[in-house]
């Protein structure tokens, strides 16, 4: 066993900088700048969003079925509801970069 991981191992190190320098030949591998800024401050804001919006989104497919039980099932009225609510459910890094859309409702 001991071996076997020994092996894997080798190969894996060995193989490695093959992969990377095939990527970086390839010009259809996309590269990214990296923000840890902004991957922080997502995961900051993250933190109180995320609760309240879950907490929202409960309640907005809560009256949402009820709308639609007490229009006879009318599934046009409960979704007319349920777009009230439904919209960006958590904040991601490109969102603050602004290169994605944020939105609390479907509207």
């Amino acid at each position: 066993m001991r071996r076997l991981l020994l092996i894997v191992l080798a190969v894996t190190c060995l193989a490695a900088p093959l992969l990377a320098a095939e990527e970086e030949l390839d010009p259809t591998v996309k590269h990214r700048d990296r923000s840890p800024g902004t991957a922080l401050g997502a995961m900051a804001i993250n933190v109180v969003y995320l609760p309240l919006r879950l907490a929202t989104t409960f309640m907005g497919a809560e009256l949402a079925g009820i709308t639609g039980f007490f229009t006879a099932g009318n599934i046009d009225a409960a979704n007319d509801v349920f777009d009230l609510v439904n919209g960006s459910q958590v904040i991601t890094p490109k969102m603050l970069e602004g290169k994605d859309e944020f939105r609390i409702s479907a509207y």
